[in-house]
């Protein structure tokens, strides 16, 4: 399977073949910038038909800070998943990877018809431990930013 180049954006359709999240734990829409090894950039456009608001809060609907969090970790797993190869049909997604440590600050809420920014960097890698600097936004506003670490599953041959 061929990827895309090593600077590039990425839809629907590739984020699936790099994340093992689907509807409706999947926060990612699109990734408008992706440089391997270096950082991505994804979007969210936070609608009033999410689930959570059922329930968070029906009367003043608020994204939920730790579904945020989530959306800045799966761009960080879709930064690792390309790097490390689009899955080959059958097999586990590439970018799978999990949250063992963050370090988040919430600025301010996010609410329905916000296009949410995520903006990701790798900051230092320590074997299958990756780390990260966040930030997520609207329109340039910072609404959540600060840190967290990945680790991905280890791979056959490696060290």
């Amino acid at each position: 399977m061929t990827l895309p180049p090593p600077s590039c954006s990425l839809g629907p359709l590739d984020i699936a073949r790099l994340l093992p999240h689907r509807h409706p734990f999947l926060w990612v829409d699109t990734v408008d910038i992706l440089e391997v090894g270096r950082r991505a950039r994804g979007t969210k456009a936070v609608t009033m038909s999410e689930p959570v608001f059922q329930g968070h809060f029906p009367a003043e609907p608020i994204f939920p800070g730790v579904l945020i969090t989530e959306a800045l970790a799966q761009t960080g797993a879709i930064l690792l998943g390309h790097a490390r190869g689009a899955a080959e049909p059958g097999a586990a997604p590439a970018g799978i990877g999990y949250v063992v440590r963050t370090d988040i600050k919430f600025i301010r809420p996010v609410t329905p018809g916000h296009l949410l920014r995520l903006d990701v960097k790798l900051i230092g890698q320590t074997g299958n431990m990756f780390a990260f600097n966040c930030v997520a936004g609207v329109d340039g506003v910072p609404a959540v930013e600060g840190r967290i670490a990945i680790t991905t599953p280890a791979q056959e041959g490696a060290p």
